[in-house]
């Protein structure tokens, strides 16, 4: 249904803002997958997360380019995308998404809830960033054992 669902009038934003893409006019593809995101597209979303993580885009409606690309990523994430999870896990290892505490600062325990999440749907990615943490302890017990165990799983 999602499928068919996708195929309408409104496609026609999406291959708009996917020619504007190419054109390199980044900052009118943002805007128009923007309104399509706003419009519960996926890929709307997934595309304009994607575009306010880039430091090309000049125009941008929000006052914190990371908050807005995590504000997508979750829309993404609600819809199934499994890699929205893994990439909302980044924006909180890396403090791009205020942490919860608006100072910018990584939350760990987020960020493996997310990877977690991403991983349980076979998210290479997301297992390797697990092990990583593990065998680290960041965030997570250091455990090499399971550190192995995420290591294996991304290889799958």
């Amino acid at each position: 249904f999602k499928s068919v669902s996708e195929r309408g009038y409104w496609a026609k934003w999406l291959t708009s803002a996917h020619k504007d893409y190419i054109r390199e006019d980044y900052d009118s593809a943002l805007i128009k997958y923007c309104r399509a995101s706003d419009q519960g597209y996926e890929m709307a979303q997934s595309n304009a997360a994607w575009l306010l993580g880039k430091d090309h885009v000049v125009y941008h409606p929000f006052e914190d380019r990371h908050l807005a690309s995590l504000h997508h990523l979750e829309k993404a994430a609600l819809q199934g995308n499994v890699d929205a999870h893994r990439m909302i896990g980044d924006h909180y290892y890396y403090g791009l998404s205020g942490g919860g505490n608006n100072n910018n600062t990584p939350d760990y325990e987020q960020a493996a809830r997310h990877y977690t999440l991403a991983g349980e749907q076979k998210n290479a990615h997301a297992n390797f960033n697990l092990g990583f943490m593990h065998q680290h302890g960041v965030g997570l017990p250091f455990d090499l054992h399971l550190a192995k165990r995420f290591y294996d799983l991304a290889l799958e």
